[in-house]
């Protein structure tokens, strides 16, 4: 099992509990998670939604992907409109609208 951002502070879990026994332990959440995902996004689709406008519920996992695919096309939007002052005041206040208000 591949541990993405796990790291065993101090040694704290031995390297045989990790590599034999975590991910069984886990094995019942893990199943959860992609059962409901699979679930709501079957319901979805009888609802006539498309696949790529699922907004319903997502893994951990997969919306950590989502949150990473989004900043690196907000890195490459920022490159972009990098030398246009004004699009660049567009685009922020554009990302940024709503923030600070309660």
């Amino acid at each position: 099992m591949l541990l993405n951002g796990i790291i065993n502070e101090n040694e704290f879990y031995s390297d045989h509990y990790l590599s034999e026994i975590f991910e069984g332990d886990i094995r019942g959440v893990l199943d959860e998670w992609n059962a409901r995902e699979t679930r709501e996004r079957d319901e979805a689709k009888t609802r006539g939604e498309k696949g790529g406008q699922y907004q319903g519920y997502r893994t951990p996992p997969n919306r950590l992907n989502g949150l990473a695919r989004d900043y690196i096309q907000g890195l490459r939007e920022a490159e972009r409109i990098r030398h246009q002052p004004q699009i660049q005041a567009e685009w922020a206040g554009a990302k940024l609208d709503g923030w600070g208000n309660p």
